[in-house]
């Protein structure tokens, strides 16, 4: 009887934990939609996209021919990679104008490198400044082909 109780106490204190979470993350999100809607784009210094869906192999050579005759800055592609330092499909570049960045974006979306479509987004300067930097919450081992998206900036779609 006095096992069923300790027991008892452990569930209520676990459900607790479980509704306590999800409260806390369910109000994450919604400051993320609300931070998402408020995009500015007048506010950004620097015009960037991110890359997503590139080969495991990919080089910044594979991604300077990709943005050929854009008008992009070569120096500033970082490729991502996950906990164990190998690549994660996942890049970044800047452009040195919105036109640029834009005509890069429309021709481009959905053209492949190698046997890959790339996705591209609109990214801010948070996003492009941390996203090397270690995340908050790493890459589980299960899920390695999901990037993060948590790094101190924000993805827009337009």
């Amino acid at each position: 009887a006095e096992y069923m109780g300790i027991q008892e106490m452990i569930c209520k204190w676990m459900r607790s934990l479980t509704l306590t979470r999800s409260v806390f993350f369910s109000t994450l999100g919604t400051k993320k939609f609300e931070e998402k809607k408020a995009f500015n784009e007048e506010s950004m210094k620097k015009f960037g996209l991110k890359i997503r869906g590139l080969p495991w192999e990919a080089t910044s050579t594979e991604i300077k021919k990709f943005f050929e005759g854009r008008d992009f800055i070569p120096e500033s592609i970082k490729i991502g990679k996950n906990a164990k330092g190998l690549s994660n499909g996942v890049a970044v570049v800047l452009f040195k104008n919105k036109e640029s960045l834009m005509d890069a974006h429309s021709k481009l979306q959905k053209e492949k490198i190698g046997q890959r479509f790339m996705e591209l987004f609109f990214i801010d300067d948070d996003f492009y400044a941390n996203f090397d930097k270690p995340k908050l919450f790493q890459e589980s081992k299960y899920r390695q082909d999901k990037p993060s998206s948590t790094n101190g900036g924000s993805v827009y779609r337009l």
